[in-house]
């Protein structure tokens, strides 16, 4: 291969051979022999590496069930934060705190659908015999702690997350909300 304007230049030849430290800084191609050698030696490092664990198999590789652990930690945590969110709240309401301590005690990112979730477990809580009961349970809840909400929804970004985690109790866990469902999602929309 020849390099240089019009092809003057240094003549590369491919050698064989001990010359590693000169294609290390060489610029020339590095023949194809080569190149199979590199990668299989780097394969083998691999292979020695993932024995040993300290790397992840390669892909398609993972056993399963082997990512499971670090889902249900997440998951876990996640509980833990929903209950640490609703516990504070429930205090600000038990205990009379103004909605500005509320903010500074509950001073966590992204807890907008945490700190729903306690409203709305705080009306459904509160006495009621029928859907529309509860409908007017969840708009005082709600009238009160519009502030503190709106604290945590600053764009409608979290406000779409906020209906999505509504939607989420109303299919999942709580159930009482499913027939008030629509009538709250066109309220709170309006507003």
């Amino acid at each position: 291969m020849m390099v240089g304007n019009g092809g003057a230049g240094f003549i590369w030849s491919v050698s064989e051979g001990g010359h590693e430290e000169e294609w290390r800084h060489s610029v020339a191609p590095i023949s194809a022999e080569r190149l199979v050698e590199i990668i299989k030696n780097a394969t083998d490092e691999l292979e020695i590496s993932n024995e040993d664990g300290n790397i992840l198999p390669p892909s398609g590789e993972l056993e399963l069930g082997s990512v499971n652990d670090s889902d249900e930690d997440v998951r876990d945590d996640f509980a833990h934060f929903e209950k640490e969110v609703e516990a504070t709240f429930l205090r600000a309401v038990h205990e009379n705190i103004k909605e500005d301590h509320v903010v500074i005690q509950s001073g966590f990112q992204r807890c907008a659908s945490a700190l729903f979730y306690a409203v709305m477990k705080l009306a459904l809580d509160t006495p009621h015999g029928s859907p529309g009961e509860l409908l007017n349970n969840v708009a005082s809840v709600i009238a009160k702690w519009k502030k503190l909400l709106k604290y945590y929804l600053p764009s409608l970004d979290e406000e779409i997350e906020v209906i999505l985690k509504f939607e989420e109790m109303c299919l999942e866990s709580t159930k009482e909300y499913s027939s008030i469902f629509m009538q709250f999602y066109l309220a709170a929309t309006h507003k």
